[in-house]
């Protein structure tokens, strides 16, 4: 039997084993768990083998996962001596990123450092903002790129996904419905805010927040709704189709938003995350 086997495939599999699970192998390769296990059940199609015993809290080696889990090992160290030695010690200098607060949260950390550790030579520095004013920040030459939100379609999209209603679904029952956002200039809440009139429903604003950790609180606890991209959503708070007036909402894309002449160490930096945000939004 000849095989083709990819290297991100063989990754995630060596993860879920260190890891000890696939939520935990997907909080530490930045993807979600649909994903590790969309790759894992591939991998074992391909190779026609149950790789993982599974329960609801571990997942352990099969005796063909351990003869695989030993392959890999050698593969994926060839490949990672080979890149270290291309790319490692190339590249040098200084990268000024900016991204939005629900990303430093949970999306961003572990590739962020891990870049750092593969690119010991460059200077990262990270600033967490508003869209707008990280947009601001990169027209001014005070940030070298920055991770944006759109609402409008660009050719230039890194991927796109929905904007979901969140919180308790008894809260749209109330004659004047409670909602949360982030201060102004904010796309989401400037976009709900506009379906919201648009709807002619009557809200209030309870909550103003620079925070993505209290804006799940508010949605969590039945003080507020809010809205949020459909990656960020805690399945169990995405208000339901049984709210009969709920606006609809539109797309937000992910853009780069960057200088005109990039750096290399700049150019390596966003292709990694790049990736990672298409795989991560794709699943």
């Amino acid at each position: 039997m000849k095989l083709n086997l990819e290297i991100d495939m063989l990754r995630t599999f060596r993860a879920v084993h260190e890891q000890g699970g696939f939520t935990q192998a997907a909080r530490h390769l930045y993807l979600t768990q649909s994903t590790v296990s969309h790759k894992i059940m591939k991998l074992e199609k391909q190779i026609e083998r149950k790789l993982f015993h599974r329960t609801t809290r571990r997942a352990t080696l099969t005796p063909e996962g351990k003869i695989l889990l030993s392959e890999a090992q050698e593969i994926l160290a060839l490949v990672d001596a080979t890149e270290s030695r291309i790319a490692g010690s190339q590249l040098s200098g200084n990268i000024r990123l900016g991204i939005p607060e629900e990303f430093a949260c949970g999306q961003l950390p572990d590739l962020l450092a891990k870049f750092r550790i593969k690119q010991p030579n460059v200077k990262l520095e990270v600033n967490v903002g508003i869209g707008q004013d990280l947009e601001k920040s990169v027209k001014n030459n005070q940030l070298d790129f920055a991770i944006i939100k759109k609402v409008t379609a660009s050719t230039n999209s890194l991927a796109r996904q929905p904007m979901k209603w969140v919180g308790l679904k008894g809260l749209t029952n109330r004659k004047k419905i409670p909602v949360a956002f982030f201060p102004k200039p904010c796309i989401f809440r400037e976009t709900a805010i506009k379906a919201l009139n648009d709807s002619n429903i009557d809200y209030e604003i309870v909550l103003t927040t620079t925070s993505h950790q209290s804006l799940y609180a508010a949605a969590r606890s039945g003080f507020a709704i809010t809205v949020m991209a459909e990656s960020d959503c805690p399945k169990e708070l995405v208000v339901p189709k049984t709210w009969k007036e709920r606006p609809n909402l539109p797309l937000v894309s992910y853009v780069f938003c960057h200088q005109k002449n990039r750096a290399k160490p700049v150019q390596a930096l966003q292709k990694l995350i790049k990736e990672q945000l298409k795989e991560r939004i794709s699943h």
